[in-house]
């Protein structure tokens, strides 16, 4: 089937193509603190970072930095990409793969793959969603069919849900997807008017709060909900962090787009539907258009549950049949992709190489011991802290905005939105070292550019450093 061999070609492809990109600062971030837990144990308090120093913390994710920090130390970052673009491209194909063999036509699963695939791709780093990512179809998956037709075998989904709440957050979607599971068999055995067994629905009741309790079986059990209500129903991340804000149609089209696609195809076929495949779907975009860290979970599940009802919608319309085209595509396609995909780990390792470069790091530590502490943002705090743990303490925040002051969140977003505001400059004349990311932060880049009182430190693929001039030290 060309249409299969073309996105299993893409999705390889897609992760080479992003190997240069996948390190990022939440990567350093799971590598800080998985050698933290390697050295001393569980974290269950700041002591990386100036802000927050000694606050209480949870470190959900644990396992997901444990991983990294083991794959890190026998494989390199290198290993750390190779893991995290397998994770994304069986996670891809295992999607694809049921909307095929679950009956719909290739040419819809190859549209709609394209389109989900490009919203995958453009959020593709090492990170712990990434280990979590098998889940996010996984359940979907096991859940649709479950919905046709009641299986003992969906409960192996507790132990994965126990895997997953001790690697990421999104775990927090297995009880609302048993919640759905529950609530889609009642409407749609009422739409069919066929009677539904009570055993039934008690057993789906069972399942949804085995999922709720498995979210709470960790290390850190019983001060998870206070940990969720710091972080799912944080105002500041919504302020602060991109990830957690909509999609706009310059920075995230694709998701944008795959939104509409969803709302679309629910639409045409609600009347067949399953509903706890519409009602998932729409969920996901809603959530999606609230904030673009859902994009991945609705790639996935809409690369395999849409193509079916796609073609339900569109009868024999806008069809993309297999011919001579496609086969030759396919064909040439293939043994391109698998060779990109082994150029990965060089890849990935020429590109931390060239755009980390130790010496930037080296020079910062180094200014840091006659200038006291660093403003570092979120994106190179921990790479920092990676390359020298001596900087414990010394730098001013890192990707845990939990732990953070409400008054400092806002003086940063200041700093960056209107770096020249006089409470700008009085935040960062705080620090001896100013470390700032480019392209993320590119006002305060030019504030410090041009600001006298700041020197020019060092300079690698993405980030500038600036050292504060003495009182007699001319400008340059």
């Amino acid at each position: 089937m060309p249409h299969a061999g073309i996105l299993v070609s893409l999705a390889l492809l897609a992760m080479a193509m992003r190997a240069p990109h996948a390190v990022w600062g939440d990567t350093w971030f799971n590598l800080v603190l998985g050698r933290e837990i390697a050295a001393g144990g569980l974290v269950v308090r700041n002591t990386l970072t100036e802000q927050g120093f000694g606050v209480p913390c949870v470190d959900q994710q644990w396992l997901a930095h444990a991983t990294y920090y083991a794959i890190a130390t026998h494989f390199g970052l290198e290993g750390v990409v190779v893991v995290a673009s397998i994770a994304t491209a069986g996670a891809f194909v295992a999607a694809v793969g049921f909307a095929l063999t679950g009956g719909a036509t290739p040419g819809r699963t190859l549209a709609l793959g394209v389109v989900a695939l490009g919203v995958i791709m453009s959020q593709t780093v090492a990170r712990a969603q990434t280990l979590a990512v098998s889940f996010l179809i996984a359940f979907p998956v096991v859940l649709a069919r479950d919905a046709r037709s009641p299986s003992r075998r969906t409960w192996w989904l507790v132990p994965c849900a126990v895997v997953w709440a001790n690697l990421h957050g999104s775990v927090l979607l297995a009880p609302a997807m048993g919640w759905l599971l529950l609530v889609g068999r009642a409407v749609d055995a009422k739409r069919r008017r066929e009677p539904i067994a009570r055993r039934v629905l008690v057993r789906d009741a069972l399942l949804t709060a085995s999922f709720a309790a498995a979210v709470f079986a960790s290390p850190y059990g019983a001060r998870l909900p206070a940990y969720y209500q710091s972080t799912v129903t944080n105002p500041a991340f919504r302020a602060y962090i991109s990830e957690w804000q909509p999609p706009s149609p310059t920075e995230a089209p694709g998701a944008l787009l795959l939104c509409a696609i969803v709302f679309s195809v629910v639409v045409a076929s609600v009347r067949v539907m399953p509903t706890f495949e519409s009602s998932l779907a729409v969920l996901l975009a809603i959530a999606t258009l609230n904030g673009e860290r859902y994009a991945t979970p609705l790639a996935l599940v809409a690369a395999a549950l849409l193509p079916r009802w796609a073609d339900s919608a569109l009868g024999t319309h806008f069809r993309v049949e297999s011919d001579r085209v496609l086969q030759i595509v396919s064909r040439a396609l293939l043994p391109v992709s698998v060779i990109a995909f082994a150029g990965i780990p060089f890849i990935a390792a020429h590109a931390v190489h060239s755009q980390f470069s130790a010496d930037f790091t080296d020079r910062v530590a180094m200014a840091a011991d006659g200038h006291g502490h660093i403003l570092a943002d979120e994106a190179h705090a921990d790479r920092l802290l990676w390359f020298h743990p001596e900087l414990k303490g010394r730098v001013s925040h890192d990707a845990r905005v939990e732990t953070l002051g409400v008054d400092f969140l806002r003086a940063l977003a200041r700093a960056y939105d209107s770096p020249d505001a006089p409470a700008s400059r009085t935040l960062r004349d705080s620090y001896g070292v100013v470390v700032v990311d480019r392209k993320l932060h590119r006002r305060l880049f030019e504030s410090m550019s041009r600001d006298p009182g700041w020197a020019p430190l060092a300079a690698d693929g993405y980030a500038s450093a600036f050292v504060a001039r003495a009182a007699d030290e001319p400008a340059r």
